[in-house]
């Protein structure tokens, strides 16, 4: 079985997306749409003197593959759990366990 964003509808590049749109392909909420435009994480145009935004399925598409390369990079470099230390293993202060 695939990852589960495989089951998302596919992304038109060249298509322009709402937030709410955005967010419901992503399965997102609105909120995490907004943090990611406000961070330029996501890109988006927004004319002048207007409140709406447009975000290109291209921008969308960008965002998710620089975040599957850092997902992938933070995978594979192990920074997902700390090693846990062993009773044995000597501490802070290099003394082990006493006898």
């Amino acid at each position: 079985m695939g990852p589960h964003h495989s089951q998302r509808p596919p992304i038109v590049p060249n298509r322009v997306y709402t937030r709410d749109e955005v967010a419901e392909i992503l399965n997102v909420s609105l909120s995490t749409i907004k943090r990611l435009l406000a961070s330029g994480e996501l890109r988006a145009s927004q004319p002048p003197g207007m409140r709406r935004v447009f975000i290109t399925g291209q921008a969308i598409l960008e965002m998710l593959e620089r975040n599957e390369t850092a997902g992938h990079s933070q995978r594979t470099s192990g920074r997902r759990g700390r090693a846990r230390r062993s009773p044995d293993a000597p501490n802070s202060l290099g003394e082990g366990r006493p006898e």
